[in-house]
């Protein structure tokens, strides 16, 4: 006893001390840590309210600029009526056959201008260079340094005859925003280039639209969306131009405006003002060879005291909590911690020796948790034992019940590969024998002596390669399509389709096999015209596959009936037959790809691949309708397929 006391008073002060020097390290490296993690999300978050006040003014940048290409587009679209209808008659003028277009002087292509209602006429050559023109400063430009997508542009217009409108974009000698047309008479070698001076449509043009929102509205609207925007600037920038939209005669630096042309984006810091220059887009503008720009000056003076007062509160929480987090962590080590955790390990020494043995559950703290899951867990081991047990009879059963479903699946497989396997053997028979007929007439009159060649013989033989040959493609079609709906990838165009001139086309296909049969097919279309909304194809292939049965299993001298009817909701097919007819088992069978009916009641064979009631039932299905048969042994059949509208 007595070794005992003297050996557990050191072990329970050499846990406390650890348990001090532990804490205290925790304590010295957690204060670095938070207070490096404590800078970097400062940081991050001083950068994310920059980041977030340049997006909620580019936001509201193209917000305007959305507005702003509406006014643009309305009004371009009311000058170029006046360019489409003036062009060509001032083109006529200027392209003389018997005339040089090179000659004329400034002061005639002026006036020529003001007499048709443009700013400005140049005459450019194949070469794509200014050779005549009415602003003096543009003569001899040669325009092939300009993007090669524009000049691609240009020259597709030589001889065209056909205009080509640019949208709003500035001159390149001025900066001055204009409207540029072109147009070459067919075969001509010059092209015709006119523009419109945006301020000077717009002053003699109405109410200034466009001016009071590019000048006034579009900056005020951007300026007043956030206090830290000082300037915002739109720039037109290609390969030679880097003018400014809001203020005429401005340009920007060239390597900004060449890294812009790019489509990239440049910052420029100067003190507190951050400019950002970005590429934008207009839903509508697409001028060959510009690319569209924004520029925003930000001041980030009021952004860089909340920082800092950020910075200084998150510090100051950081401190605080370590303070706080010390205190309690010391004294819970000293009254919670230590003795508690002794008693757990004696109980743990009792329960080694004794399997029935419990731990003593003292608090409802953490380590009172601690001695619950070590007692719960004892328990819970036979529970476990038990429900392994039952979990695998539970196994043994699901096993059982799947092998039965996999022998099912196999069975399903099995008929599957029998019933493929009689297709093919059926299918070998019922194209062979409208072959062989194909093969065998036209053999047979390619062999005929001349003599013995008739009007009346080749007629009878040709019908008969017909009739071998339609009979041969409703296999075919009837097959690709199956095919097609099994795999999802059948396809329905719909339209407005007329169901009168359908069922026209549909019994004129038929033709050969009514009169084969002897058969009248009758169409009775109630309120004609009757247009519904269906994949036409489909509809005639849905009408020719029932027709066809019908005919199969009608008599000689009897009547297929279609009845076609319309109304707000459906389009409402019937086919009907006073044929053999099938029973339930029979009309199961037929529904079944590749499944036939074979009857006694009617002389002839029956011959097809199976598809026709299935691919009607598939196609019906697709435009979402339905398909209802009514038979009986020896009273004939009657279809009636509904597609909703």
């Amino acid at each position: 006893m007595r070794a005992v006391d003297l050996g557990a008073v050191p072990k329970t002060r050499t846990l406390a001390q650890r348990l001090v020097v532990l804490i205290a390290g925790a304590i010295v490296l957690s204060t670095l840590l938070t207070a490096g993690i404590t800078a970097w999300i400062g940081v991050r978050h001083l950068n994310h309210i920059v980041e977030r006040d340049i997006e909620d003014v580019f936001a509201s940048v193209r917000h305007n600029l959305n507005v702003f290409d509406r006014v643009l587009l309305s009004i371009e679209q009311r000058w170029e009526a006046d360019i489409r209808e003036n062009l060509p008659a001032l083109a006529e003028r200027l392209l003389d056959p018997g005339g040089d277009p090179a000659t004329f002087t400034s002061e005639a292509l002026q006036a020529l201008a003001d007499e048709y209602g443009f700013s400005e006429v140049y005459l450019i050559d194949r070469q794509l260079r200014i050779q005549a023109t009415s602003f003096e400063p543009d003569r001899d430009l040669d325009m092939a340094q300009f993007s090669v997508e524009y000049t691609a542009y240009l020259k597709d217009l030589f001889g065209a005859g056909e205009i080509g409108i640019d949208r709003i974009s500035p001159s390149t000698i001025t900066g001055a925003l204009k409207k540029y047309a072109y147009y070459s008479p067919p075969g001509s070698d010059w092209l015709v280039n006119v523009d419109l001076t945006v301020k000077d449509l717009l002053r003699r043009g109405g109410p200034d639209d466009l001016g009071t929102f590019l000048y006034t509205d579009f900056v005020d609207g951007i300026l007043t969306s956030n206090h830290a925007v000082r300037d915002v600037d739109l720039f037109l920038v290609s390969e030679v131009d880097r003018w400014s939209l809001l203020h005429q005669g401005r340009q920007i630096a060239p390597e900004i405006g060449d890294r812009l042309f790019e489509g990239a984006s440049v910052e420029i810091q100067d003190g507190d003002r951050l400019t950002i220059f970005h590429p934008v887009e207009l839903p509508s503008y697409n001028s060959q060879g510009l690319q569209l720009a924004a520029s925003v000056t930000l001041d980030l003076g009021d952004q860089r005291a909340l920082r800092m007062t950020f910075l200084l509160i998150v510090a100051s929480s950081v401190f605080l909590a370590l303070v706080v987090g010390i205190y309690l962590t010391v004294w819970i080590q000293r009254k919670l911690v230590t003795d508690r955790v002794q008693a757990i390990v004696q109980g743990l020494e009792q329960a080694a020796a004794d399997r029935s043995a419990r731990l003593a559950v003292a608090g409802d703290d953490e380590l009172a948790t601690i001695a619950e899951a070590v007692n719960t867990l004892i328990g819970r081991i036979v529970e476990q034992e038990q429900e392994l047990a039952q979990a695998n009879r539970r196994l043994e059963e699901k096993i059982s019940m799947r092998t039965a479903k996999l022998k099912d699946a196999m069975a399903d497989a099995e008929r599957a590969n029998q019933a493929r396997t009689n297709f093919f053997a059926m299918m070998t028979h019922e194209l062979r024998t409208p072959l062989n007929a194909i093969i065998g007439f036209a053999q047979l009159l390619a062999g005929l002596p001349k003599d013995r060649i008739t009007e009346h013989r080749v007629r009878d033989n040709a019908a008969t390669i017909e009739m071998a040959g339609q009979h041969l493609l409703s296999i075919i079609n009837n097959i690709l399509d199956m095919s097609k709906i099994e795999a999802g990838r059948y396809q329905l165009d719909i339209s407005d389709v007329d169901v009168g001139r359908a069922l026209e086309v549909t019994r004129d296909m038929l033709r050969p096999l009514l009169e084969n049969g002897g058969i009248e097919m009758k169409i009775d279309i109630e309120d004609a015209p009757v247009v519904a909304k269906a994949d036409e194809r489909s509809l005639r292939q849905i009408v020719v596959n029932l027709v066809s049965n019908a005919i199969k299993f009608s008599d000689k001298g009897s009547a297929v009936r279609v009845v076609a009817k319309r109304d707000e909701t459906s389009l409402t097919l019937t086919v009907s037959d006073t044929g053999a007819g099938m029973s339930a088992a029979e009309l199961e069978t037929a529904l079944e790809p590749f499944g036939q009916v074979h009857t006694d009641s009617v002389l002839v064979r029956q011959e097809g691949s199976g598809l026709g009631l299935p691919t009607v039932k598939s196609l019906t299905e697709l435009h979402g309708g339905t398909l209802e048969i009514d038979t009986e042994p020896g009273r004939g059949t009657r279809v009636t397929v509904t597609l909703p509208q």
